[in-house]
């Protein structure tokens, strides 16, 4: 979805011009790959060099964890469908997370726009405003899920490095502002007036549709286990990413790593795709990470989860171009989602 269609769909007087949004995304995106570069400058670039190109037989592991965990939406998806989900085809189901993957790191729109493209994707099988609203409502999941992995990050960190440490403070004010998030858009979903509120303020939500009353309570709450359950399937990425920058294999670690990476995305969200956001943050943090003499191998952690996160999104985008669908059903009429 382009930055023009996001604007669009916002309410006139509400939000900045849209020549102001682009223009500030595109400075806030160069801005940040300046950041990166200062970062790299600053710890070394041929000691980053050697850590990536070291990090290289690593890349097929992290790239097959990075899927499955980012597969998990789609059970979070038919969760949040409930019996309308048998309507579309598996798939339809993979194709759309393929597509929706690929939209995801390499739009800066972000995550919402990916959600969009999942719903376009999907909408001739369950029609618009079914799916429309399950994508809305799978943001809001995924940001409940963020959360509640962010509280896992914050034991290991305490656990490691004491409930004084700065990163603990920086992690428990991400999962506070997570969760807040994630639960407005849910509970937006149902109040109108608060739905209208929230797209008018978040560029993040403009495109999602309108309020409506979606999923059961029951449902919501297996979708937001299912979501948690692919954040932990994450620890084991960070993990694996920390294991060849830094030669250490310690799920601890991965839980820190993977809180300093969710902190930093929270934080630096208005930045697209964070650009320099999580470099810096895993620079400011080594000491957390057991790496305060070898800063280059914290920030090359941060530019192997990118590097993987690229090459994943690259072969899901090749694969969304060579995947063509039979046959496109006619358009199902709208229907109201049932609960």
């Amino acid at each position: 979805m382009s930055d023009e269609a996001s604007d669009a769909a916002s309410e006139p007087g509400t939000s900045p011009p849209r020549s102001w949004t682009r223009h500030g995304r595109t400075a806030l995106l160069v801005a940040g790959v300046v950041l990166t570069g200062l970062v790299v400058r600053e710890v070394g670039p041929a000691v980053v060099a050697r850590t990536l190109l070291s990090a290289g037989p690593y890349l097929p592991l992290l790239m097959a964890l990075d899927a499955v965990w980012s597969a998990a939406d789609v059970l979070v998806l038919r969760a949040l469908l409930g019996d309308g989900a048998a309507l579309a085809p598996p798939r339809a189901y993979a194709r759309s997370a393929v597509t929706a993957y690929a939209v995801h790191i390499f739009f800066p729109a972000g995550r919402a726009s990916a959600e969009v493209m999942r719903a376009t994707m999907l909408s001739p099988y369950l029609g618009a405003s079914r799916v429309t609203l399950a994508a809305m409502q799978l943001h809001g999941v995924s940001l409940l899920g963020t959360a509640l992995i962010s509280l896992v990050a914050l034991g290991a960190t305490v656990s490691r490095l004491g409930l004084g440490h700065r990163l603990a403070a920086v992690i428990a004010m991400s999962a506070l502002l997570t969760g807040a998030l994630g639960g407005l858009v849910l509970f937006g979903a149902r109040a109108p007036r608060l739905w209208a509120f929230l797209r008018a303020r978040s560029a993040h939500l403009r495109d999602l549709g309108g309020a409506a009353t979606g999923a059961s309570w029951s449902r919501l709450g297996h979708a937001v286990f299912l979501s948690f359950m692919g954040r932990v399937i994450q620890i084991g990425f960070f993990a694996v990413a920390v294991w060849a920058a830094a030669g250490e294999l310690s799920l601890g670690t991965g839980a820190i790593a993977q809180g300093v990476s969710l902190a930093g995305s929270t934080f630096g969200d208005a930045v697209p795709q964070q650009a320099g956001v999580a470099e810096g943050a895993f620079f400011y943090f080594a000491g957390a990470l057991g790496l305060a003499a070898a800063p280059a191998k914290a920030v090359a952690i941060a530019l192997v989860v990118r590097v993987s996160q690229a090459s994943l999104a690259l072969l899901c985008l090749l694969v969304g171009f060579a995947w063509r669908e039979r046959a496109a059903p006619a358009a199902r009429p709208d229907a109201a989602p049932t609960s």
